[in-house]
């Protein structure tokens, strides 16, 4: 939730010299970091339930489906003047489609992951599809580089509908990902 408020305060500079947009990435970041240490906590403590993993899921919608897409949203909203006339529109329709895709996608994974999690630790070495925090590390990452290390680079910006809607296959994909410590 922190993200989407940052987010929508835009390219504005924040807190200690970091733009808004890039707070939102590392708001994203931190709740990466957050999901980890709550399932395994869950589990090594033998405390999991089927309320708790519904609850995780609707708080990684939330962090990892919709804060980065509307991230996305606003990063390319400030660089849109760039655009052609002819192709803005185009363009504009096309990001709202990734946005849209990507959320989409990030619902079926976590629906997905549902139906086929088990609450043991083996079964959560490795994953059918991308991940939603690895999908949402891929878009808020590439916002953060763009912000904090190259922010004249707007080629960076306008590949990131693309970097969105691949992530968003990605994560409905059947292709087998690693845990993250694996």
């Amino acid at each position: 939730f922190v993200a989407i408020v940052f987010a929508s305060r835009g390219a504005e500079q924040g807190v200690a010299g970091f733009s808004y947009f890039a707070m939102a990435g590392y708001m994203i970041l931190l709740a990466m970091f957050a999901d980890m240490l709550d399932g395994r906590l869950a589990r090594m403590s033998q405390s999991t339930s089927s309320f708790g993993g519904q609850l995780d899921s609707l708080c990684d919608l939330v962090s990892f489906g919709v804060a980065p897409a509307f991230l996305m949203l606003k990063a390319i909203e400030v660089r849109s003047e760039l655009a052609t006339p002819l192709s803005a529109d185009l363009f504009h329709r096309f990001i709202w489609l990734a946005a849209l895709a990507y959320v989409s996608c990030a619902i079926i994974r976590l629906a997905r992951f549902n139906v086929e999690n088990e609450e043991n630790e083996t079964a959560h070495m490795s994953f059918t599809g991308l991940p939603t925090p690895g999908a949402a590390g891929a878009i808020a990452s590439l916002i953060i580089f763009h912000q904090e290390v190259m922010p004249d680079l707007n080629v960076l910006i306008f590949a990131l509908p693309f970097v969105t809607l691949g992530t968003a296959i990605l994560m409905v994909s059947q292709i087998p990902y690693p845990h993250v410590l694996n």
